[in-house]
Order: C-alpha cells, then sequence, then structure tokens
C-alpha cells in the first residue's frame, strides 16, 4: 500500500513536492497546473521498480508513461539538477529486525535521474527504524560498456547494521559456493533496482556479472532455509512489496477505450491487463457486482456478455446493455458516451486486487447527478472490504461537495479523505497545496481561486443585478458588458 509519494525538479514542479494519501485523495487545479504530472510520476515509478532491464538504465518511454528522456522530464528542461521521485509504502517487517508489533512498517523509495554526467541512483530508507537506515546504489560504468548498480561507499555501515557481514574482510570468498560473503546480501536487492547486475563498493567497486536475475545459481545460495534474517526479507519480502504496490496501482487514462461492437476472443493487449471486454466475460462474479453498482448509480442498463461461434471468424464476444425497464439490447457503441466511459471506473473498484485506482477526470460526460453517485463508490470501495484506495484528478464540484456531505452526515471520516490544489505562481512553477478539512465537512484553508468563487461570482452577480433592478418596474433585463 502506497502512503505517500514526493518528486521534485520534475516538469513545472521545481522545489520538493510531497503528498500524503488518504483513501480519497482529490486533485483539483487549473488546466495545465501540473495535475497529471502528480499522477505521471507514480506510472514512471511502476514501469521502473522491479524491472530488470539488461542495461540497467531508467525507462522513460512505455505502455504505461511517456516522458521522452530525463532532459524531457526536468524542470525547464534544464538537467544540472537531479529529477528525483519518491514513494512510501508499507511493507511487513518482521519483529526481529525491528519492525512493529503490528508487523507493518514504511519503507522510502527514492530514484534520482542521470544529470550533467552524474548518473542514477536508488535509495532504500527504512522509517520506521532507529536512525532510519539509508542504502543508496549507483549506476556505474564498468570497462568500456557494462552498466552495473555499485552500493554506495557510505552505505556501507547502514547495510553492514542491517545486513551484518564481515567488516574486516570485504574480498573474503565462500569456499563452498565461490560467492564473495557481501555479494550474498547485496544481490538479494536485485529485483528492487531496475537492472540485473549488482556490484558492491568500498574504496573502489566490485562487480559481479556472473550472478544474474534470471538465473537460479544465486536464489537457491540467498535464501535462508529457516528464520528470518535481512538477506531473507530483502530477497523476498521487501522486494515483493515494493514491487507490488506499484502492480496493483491500476491508472484509468481521461479518455477510455470505447470497445467495438464485437471481438474475437484472442483479441487481448496486454495478458497481465485482460481489460473490461475479457474481465467481464471471464468473470461472473464481477458481471453481478458491476451490475449492482450501476443499479445503485442509477443507470438503467445491465451488462450482459454474449459468444457467437463463427466457422470462418472463430469465436467472438460482444458485451452489451440490456434495458432493466424496457427489457431491450443494445451495443455498447449504440448508447450515450457517458456510457462507456464510466464502465472502466466501476469495473475497477470491484475488481479484486487492486491497490491505488490513479482516475483522471472521472466525470467525464457525466451528468452531475450520476457524478456525485460516483463520490460514493469511492467511499465504499475505498472504506468496504475491497479497501482500494483512490488518487483522483478532476474538476468535478459535485464529487467534492457529496464527500463534504458525506463527512456531515457521519457517514464519512474527513480524515479518509484529502483534497490537494496544484498551482502555478506566475513564473509557472507547480506547487500541490494540501487543503484541509474539518470534522464538520468545512475547509480550514481557503480555497484557491478559479473554483468554487467562479460559481458564487455568477450566482453573487446576477443577484446584484436584481436587486439594483428590484424598484424598478418591468421584466429584468440583465444589463450587456461594457
Amino acid at each position: 500500500m502506497i502512503t505517500s509519494i514526493g518528486f521534485r525538479w520534475f516538469r513545472s514542479f521545481r522545489d520538493q513536492a510531497e503528498l500524503e494519501l488518504a483513501p480519497i485523495t482529490l486533485l483539483y487545479g487549473q488546466n495545465s497546473a501540473g495535475k497529471s504530472s502528480v499522477l505521471k510520476s507514480l506510472l514512471f515509478l511502476k514501469q521502473n521498480v522491479g524491472d530488470t532491464s539488461e542495461n540497467g538504465e531508467f525507462s522513460y518511454t512505455s505502455r504505461l508513461v511517456d516522458l521522452g528522456s530525463s532532459r524531457a522530464m526536468a524542470y525547464l528542461h534544464r538537467s544540472h539538477e537531479p529529477t528525483s521521485f519518491n514513494f512510501v509504502c508499507m511493507v511487513k517487517l518482521p519483529v526481529e529486525l525491528g519492525g512493529r508489533e503490528n508487523g507493518d512498517s514504511r519503507v522510502e523509495v527514492g530514484f534520482h535521474l542521470p544529470h550533467d554526467e552524474i548518473d542514477s541512483q536508488v535509495s532504500y530508507r527504512f522509517k520506521d527504524l532507529p536512525d532510519e537506515p539509508t542504502i543508496m546504489w549507483d549506476m556505474s560504468t564498468v570497462g568500456e560498456s557494462r552498466r552495473v548498480w555499485i552500493l554506495k561507499n557510505d552505505s556501507l555501515d547502514a547495510f553492514r547494521r542491517l545486513f551484518g557481514g564481515v567488516s574486516s574482510s570485504v574480498d573474503g570468498e565462500d569456499p563452498t559456493g565461490g560467492i564473495d560473503l557481501w555479494t550474498r546480501p547485496v544481490m538479494s536487492c536485485i529485483g528492487m533496482l531496475p537492472g540485473i547486475q549488482i556490484g558492491t563498493y568500498s574504496g573502489s567497486y566490485r562487480e559481479f556479472p556472473r550472478f544474474r536475475s534470471d538465473g537460479s545459481t544465486y536464489r537457491a545460495a540467498l535464501v535462508p532455509t529457516s528464520g528470518w534474517s535481512w538477506d531473507a526479507f530483502a530477497a523476498n519480502g521487501l522486494r515483493a512489496a515494493v514491487a507490488d504496490s506499484l502492480r496493483r496501482t491500476i491508472h484509468i487514462g481521461p479518455a477510455r477505450r470505447l470497445l467495438n461492437r464485437i471481438e474475437p476472443s484472442a483479441m487481448v493487449a496486454d495478458p497481465s491487463d485482460p481489460g473490461l471486454l475479457v474481465a467481464l466475460r471471464q468473470d461472473d462474479v464481477l458481471r453481478t457486482r458491476l451490475n449492482q453498482r450501476l443499479a445503485s448509480l442509477g443507470i438503467d442498463y445491465e451488462v450482459v456478455s454474449r459468444r457467437v461461434e463463427d466457422s470462418v471468424l472463430g469465436e467472438i464476444h460482444s458485451l452489451e446493455l440490456r434495458n432493466v425497464k424496457s427489457g431491450a439490447v443494445t451495443a455498447l457503441t449504440d448508447v450515450g458516451y457517458g456510457i462507456s466511459q464510466v464502465l472502466p471506473i466501476v469495473m475497477e473498484a470491484h475488481r479484486p486486487g487492486q491497490s491505488l485506482l490513479l482516475i483522471e477526470q472521472p466525470e467525464l460526460h457525466l451528468h452531475p447527478k450520476l457524478q456525485a453517485e460516483l463520490a460514493d463508490l469511492f467511499i465504499s470501495t475505498a472504506l468496504g472490504g475491497a479497501r482500494t484506495n483512490f488518487l483522483i484528478e478532476t474538476h468535478s464540484e459535485a464529487i467534492i461537495l457529496r464527500l463534504l456531505k458525506r463527512i456531515r452526515e457521519g457517514r464519512l471520516s474527513h480524515e479518509a479523505v484529502r483534497v490537494i490544489y496544484v498551482d502555478q505562481d506566475s513564473e509557472g512553477v507547480s506547487t500541490a497545496i494540501n487543503l484541509r478539512i474539518d470534522e464538520d465537512g468545512e475547509f480550514i484553508d481557503r480555497w484557491p481561486s478559479g473554483f468554487f468563487d467562479e460559481r458564487i461570482k455568477e450566482l453573487l452577480d446576477d443577484y446584484d443585478l436584481v436587486r439594483d433592478n428590484a424598484d424598478s418596474p418591468g421584466e429584468y433585463v440583465p444589463e450587456e458588458d461594457e
């Protein structure tokens, strides 16, 4: 579970931005203020943490997000400062290793991108341990072209405290397996870094290219047969928890794909994420939950899946909508665009195994009443059995008003909602402002200009005109603009 994210020198964000996440976190702000950059920072981490690329470099372009290059991502495209990202996730750290009694422990993962002849860095900081030990690796070039992650010299003390090992001789060899005594725990950290080769550093670097993450040679030597150790925790618990927290972060973009009328059953773009059509066709329980939620949202349709066998085209499937009032069946392509846009949101909110949903513009093509009903969906999913959190980039007034109403009614804790306003100053520098909410569903902090006040301004301007003309006979006619 990701509890906070941060970044610096990233796109329009010059200074460090730290965003604490709640079960429901809303991002507001004017167009091009930098809201989407918040989501893109998480997508960049998702496509790199746990990745095992051959050259160990960060990936800037993938199906998840296209950020171009490290220079393209940098503030004003200036590379004299490092673009950095960090996020905090919860891991199960055993008490024997210093974890808390409930087993939850916070680990902060940091990425520092290359800048002006300085290479990439990755850091892990254990926030709930004494002195918050940090282990950091540098990407270094070994020989003419080999790229390998090297444990930084100033991380050796923290490394020894966590992993133990022989402090007097880092060059000692393991006679049984030919594995350097320092290599064993360092290699356990493969999978925590975006590369498959890791070395150690102490005065001068040591590299171990014969041990690779896609092989099985080092795995048997690194995983203890019994008991907990930092070696086992890094090789199993930590690596899995960090990668899993991002794997279960799902992104729903601002324009959801409109399904074709029919699609062949083999048409799956990404086997790890089968998408709306395949998931609803294969999972009857998911389809039932989806239809129940559509009914609660006041949508008079239910989703049905139909399979057609064709001797030439093979197996063909279609998702169709049945009108619950008339019984008429129609294709998704034949109903209002808003239905197709809300379906992925409702489905992902009910699909098991999600941890954090990143949603852009959930209100797209939706009536304000339905936007408000979506807020209730977010509440029931985030605080119900699924425990899926939401990070939502939106302009919807109806969503926040419904959430504030539920707080006033006592049906939602004010601590379960966080509103972050992304603003830009006159120089184009973006900042993320936390707008606090009290127990009565009222904002403690003043809302920046350009949102609620626009509606109030329109209403009060008309009210003033009506008041000024109240003593005049005849029909009220608004004054013309000067």
